[in-house]
């Protein structure tokens, strides 16, 4: 069934319901980061986007301040960028639900 919307010049926009989300099919990363001490910090990006090749490959990240890995790399600049698969799912309540300042995530890599 479709339902309609008006938009903004006046026409309908048709809707498809569905009973459930859709399943995503964009990549997932996680961003690797050092702190002060050299303990490694890990999250799940929400964007990630390559915006340059030469020199350099460069990309554009988002982080959300505040966390372990803003700070760890607004601080050094650097990390390490991981496009995770689908056998890394077990990952993602791990790098992206929990905070780095109250769990160990490397160590938690290693357990699963």
């Amino acid at each position: 069934a479709f339902s309609g919307a008006a938009s903004p010049r006046g026409a309908a926009t048709r809707f498809l319901e569905l009973e459930k989300p859709p399943v995503m099919n964009s990549p997932v990363f996680s961003l690797a980061t050092l702190g002060r001490g050299g303990e490694t910090n890990m999250n799940i990006l929400t964007y990630a986007s390559p915006v340059g090749i030469r020199p350099h490959r460069v990309w554009a990240v988002s982080l959300y301040r505040g966390t372990r890995s803003h700070e760890n790399f607004a601080e050094r600049k650097t990390g390490v960028l991981q496009l995770l698969r689908e056998q890394h799912a077990d990952l993602i309540y791990l790098l992206g639900g929990q905070s780095g300042r109250d769990v160990d995530k490397a160590a938690g890599c290693s357990e699963l």
